[in-house]
């Protein structure tokens, strides 16, 4: 489990993730990991939750390998097929990756107001055009979520949805906020969660042990999560 926060408004977007990585079972935290990128030349930034390998080489093509898409609404025409084809590649090598949803965030050439395309594995990567203004990852399942306005809004939302999981595994590391205008992207740090350096031991012993068990041909970055 990650978080994702997608708010949409009138000419622009923001988008707040965690930074907290996590391994296939979910509760074994692996390491630290940016889950917006930027791409920059296509007026856009994508989001991302689940395995990491499908991030990975997702960001490779569209960084390099798709140089005839112009903007978010040409890419989600390739996107629903390329991202299919990753999922069954990784998974045909290392098995069932699990769960993934991509999302961009970013302008068409004709209009300078943002469009969200998400693209699930639940769904079978078919392309949903969100247009409600919020958007978040978990749900909170106690009270009704809201548009964090400033820095201290952002944390109450986060650290309220954080406490409904008793194990906090999901969720963790630092609050980053991307906001996306149109031909411009800032990114902001909002936060560092207060178990932040219990998370940074607990990687590192897990990296020691990870080196000692390379040999191990069921260990790979495809099955990271974020």
């Amino acid at each position: 489990m990650s978080y994702l926060l997608v708010t949409l408004h009138e000419d622009s977007a923001v988008i707040v993730t965690d930074t907290l990585i996590s391994g296939e079972d979910a509760t074994t935290i692996t390491g630290f990991g940016s889950k917006t990128q930027s791409i920059p030349h296509l007026n856009l930034a994508i989001a991302f939750t689940g395995t990491m390998g499908v991030r990975d080489e997702w960001l490779t093509l569209v960084r390099d390998r798709i140089g005839s898409v112009r903007d978010i609404k040409e890419l989600n025409l390739f996107a629903p097929t390329q991202l299919r084809k990753i999922r069954d590649r990784i998974e045909e090598q290392h098995g069932p990756v699990g769960g993934q949803r991509v999302v961009h965030v970013g302008f068409p050439t004709d209009s300078e107001k943002p469009l969200m395309y998400m693209y699930e594995a639940a769904n079978d990567f078919e392309p949903e055009l969100f247009e409600a203004p919020c958007f978040v990852q978990p749900y909170p399942r106690t009270f009704a979520p809201w548009i964090p306005m400033n820095i201290e809004s952002n944390v109450e939302l986060v650290t309220r949805i954080r406490l409904e999981d008793p194990n906090r595994h999901g969720i963790g590391g630092e609050l980053f906020a991307t906001r996306v205008s149109n031909w411009s992207q800032t990114t902001q740090r909002l936060h560092r969660f207060p178990d932040y350096e219990i998370a940074q031991k607990i990687i590192y012993l897990n990296t020691v042990l990870h080196n000692a068990d390379a040999g191990d041909p069921n260990d790979s970055p495809h099955r990271t999560k974020a």
